[in-house]
Order: C-alpha cells, then structure tokens, then sequence
C-alpha cells in the first residue's frame, strides 16, 4: 500500500502533506489579518457608511416590535464582567491542573481583546450608531428605554468589544474542547454552543441599534487573526519540544547502548 496522495498529477507523500498542513496552520490567521486591516481603512475612509446605515435601518425596521431590552440583555454576554469573569474561572481552573501553557494561551487571547480591540478603536475613530444612525427622522438614543444595549457612547464603534471578546474566548474554548479526551457528539454540541453564544452577542447588537455590521464583521475578523496566531506560536512551541525530547532520547539511548559494545 503506497503511502501517498495525488495532487494535480503529482504524487505528494505524506511526511511532505504533514508539512503542508503545519505550515497552513501557522499562517492560517494571516488573511484573517490582513482582511481586518483592509476593512478597518475602508471604515476609516467613511465608505462602508452607506452600507452599513441602509442595512441597519433595514434590521432595526424589521425588528421594531421585538422586546429589544431582552435582546439587549443577550449582549452581556461579551460584557466586560461577563468575559472576565469566564476568564478569571477557566484560568483557575487551568491553575489547578498546571496546564501552563493552556493557561498562557488564555491570557494572551485575552489581553488581545483589551489591548488590539481599544488600539483599532482610537486609529479608527467611528462614532457609535447612537450618535449618528437616523431612523425615520429619529436618533437611536430617542428610542425608548432599553433600545441600545449597555455599552458607553463615547466609545468607538469599530470593532465591537463584546464581539471580539466572545469571539477570542470562544476560540480558545473549541481549542481546549477539541484536544480534550471528550466523545465527538459533546464536541459538536460544545462546539455548537460557543458558535452560537458568537452569534448571540453580534446578532442582538445589531438588532438593539448598537453596532453597525461591519464593526460585528471587523470583530471576527481580528478575533480569529489574533487567537489563531498565538495558536500557531503554540504549535511551534509544542513542535520545538517534541524535537527536544526526541533528540534527548536518541543521545540517551546511544549513551546507555555504548558501554554493551
């Protein structure tokens, strides 16, 4: 049985589609970068506006009768207090197990959240649909109480915090959920969960007028840009080690067989 696969007519052996498949994950968050980059110039620029309003005006239509402090309250969960929280609980966990390199890992996607997130808010610049957004001769913040979801106007608007959060920690989840020793059914139901609370969060923010969709888009995009690097620096660490081990194996084994000859 030949141990390869056929590529446009070309025989590719496995050894060399392990490399390539390391190799993809490593850069995997690069076009997500760059995506999010591009985006983040047109916001800048002002020319996604036309879109983005006459899509929101079309959400917020459709939705007008929908109990909007409910959906606003769906939100929370990329709250500060809520992600933080989740943060604080998991890392403790990861304490007590001394998983440290899983525990660094959440750390870092974290602080992405807080760090990347307030930086590409401050170069951008966007005001918030509240100040801005006109539905039917009307401001946002005229609506009725409970409209717009808990978050400062004078905040900028593009990315949305509690989308990159969510999205960040939700990644790192399916991270852990998927090396864990769990049985597949509870992987897609846990897989399943954590896309749909990402969904949740975006889609309730865009409903309660909160957030126009491109800075819901932006947020995902830097989220898997910025998570899936550090998961590539993981694997690189993790592979540096393995090699470490490995070679230290072969000098014992050839220091412990040397004395026999």
């Amino acid at each position: 049985m030949f141990d390869h696969s056929a590529t446009n007519g070309r025989t590719v052996s496995a050894p060399h589609l392990g490399r390539l498949r390391r190799a993809a994950r490593y850069v995997i968050g690069l076009p997500f970068g760059i995506a999010f980059v591009f985006l983040g110039y047109l916001v800048r620029a002002r020319r996604t506006d036309p879109y983005d309003q006459r899509a929101l005006h079309t959400l917020v239509a459709r939705t007008a009768t929908w109990p909007h402090r409910l959906v606003g309250d769906l939100s929370l969960l990329g709250s500060q207090v809520f992600l933080l929280s989740m943060t604080l609980g998991i890392l403790l966990l990861l304490l007590a197990r001394r998983r440290w390199a899983d525990a660094l890992l959440l750390i870092g996607a974290m602080a992405g959240w807080v760090a990347l997130g307030g930086i590409a808010k401050d170069v951008v610049s966007r005001p918030p649909p509240g100040s801005t957004f006109q539905i039917t001769g009307a401001s946002v913040s005229a609506l009725p109480s409970g409209y717009l979801p808990r978050v400062p106007q004078h905040d900028g608007s593009f990315p949305s915090g509690h989308t990159l959060g969510i999205t960040c920690l939700a990644l790192v989840l399916l991270h852990f959920l998927w090396r864990s020793g769990g049985g597949r059914w509870m992987k897609i139901a846990g897989s399943v969960t954590v896309i749909a609370a990402v969904t949740v969060v975006g889609a309730s923010l865009l409903i309660v007028g909160g957030h126009y969709p491109t800075d819901i888009l932006g947020s995902v995009l830097l989220g898997v840009a910025w998570t899936a690097s550090l998961l590539a620096l993981s694997a690189i660490r993790a592979e540096r080690q393995r090699k470490t081990g490995e070679n230290v194996g072969i000098i014992g084994g050839d220091d412990q067989a040397a004395p026999a000859g």
